[in-house]
């Protein structure tokens, strides 16, 4: 009983700790009340002060109590704990296992600001290539992905996005009134130009076409597909389709496709390969770093290696 009017005192001196005209009051109040404590554990004890940061301004008496007794109740389960673990643990056992995590949080820090202030992150795509050469055991796929390209048609009206459509599933230049005039325009066409010829003519302002291996798993995942999809995404190149989600459409394009088992293209798996050779550099940073310190140590006489003298 004696427990619990002592801790609603407190927690009405806390909680109107923001109250100027009482200040004086409450200032001689916590002076009356700050040494004795709230709680013991064994010889650990939990005063006032050390709860004083968990009642915020304006909390009423019975939620500060609330709260301090929660607080209580978890720090004396840690303090019970940490007894029957010293009975457990031996001061010397406990002492080199502290001395080890210091060792290790430091060097830990040490190397963050070496590579902080010496790493290179730059990877070129000379570098890519050549690891992904070199290991393309490491790269075959698990699924099957294609290439596969899409533009955004949700306010497209159906003329213009029949026109489209025609243009997503050409192969190759259209054929002009003479041969020489569509010999020159095979010369400098491109699909993907083509698309962006129709989006001037019509004025319309959208992301430009872009090529993305996909694994054919994720757009299934991702969007409404049509009907036949899973048939004709892996039989029919190029393949022309209409995908859906949340309201928007898409007009799509497949054109190659890589089965689970073969190689996957530079381009699927570049953020794997490029993790991997900054995750060397690191451990090279980090090596070569450790390598100057202990030469610069040899070479000042603060690192010595004591070898026995036969003839002493």
């Amino acid at each position: 009983m004696r427990r619990a009017i002592y801790i609603t005192l407190l927690c009405s001196i806390l909680s109107l700790g923001s109250c100027s005209y009482i200040e004086g009051y409450i200032d001689h109040l916590e002076e009356r009340t700050s040494n004795k404590p709230l709680a013991r554990v064994g010889e650990v004890f939990l005063y006032p002060k050390d709860v004083a940061h968990l009642i915020p301004s304006g909390t009423t008496p019975q939620d500060s109590i609330a709260i301090i007794e929660k607080y209580i109740d978890g720090w004396a389960t840690r303090q019970l704990v940490l007894m029957e673990a010293h009975k457990t643990i031996s001061s010397e056992e406990l002492e080199m296992e502290v001395s080890q995590f210091k060792e290790l949080l430091l060097q830990g820090k040490y190397d963050q600001m070496v590579l902080s202030s010496q790493l290179d992150t730059v990877i070129t795509r000379e570098e890519m290539e050549e690891y992904y050469t070199a290991h393309k055991d490491l790269f075959l796929l698990e699924d099957d992905i294609v290439l596969f390209s899409s533009l955004p048609v949700t306010y497209c009206d159906d003329a213009l996005v029949k026109r489209l459509k025609r243009a997503f599933a050409r192969q190759t230049a259209p054929r002009l009134k003479t041969q020489r005039e569509t010999d020159s325009l095979r010369a400098v066409w491109t699909w993907k130009g083509s698309i962006e010829e129709i989006m001037n003519e019509e004025a319309y302002n959208a992301p430009l076409v872009v090529d993305n291996w996909v694994a054919i798993d994720r757009i299934s995942n991702t969007y409404i597909t049509p009907e036949g999809f899973s048939y004709d995404i892996k039989h029919a190149f190029p393949y022309v389709f209409t995908l859906s989600r949340d309201g928007d459409k898409f007009l799509c394009r497949t054109t190659q496709i890589k089965r689970a088992g073969e190689l996957a293209p530079l381009e699927y798996v570049e953020t794997q390969v490029r993790a991997i050779l900054l995750n060397r550099r690191k451990v090279e940073t980090i090596r070569s770093s450790q390598e100057r310190l202990k030469n610069e140590a040899l070479n000042n006489k603060k690192f010595e290696i004591f070898t026995s003298n036969e003839d002493n």
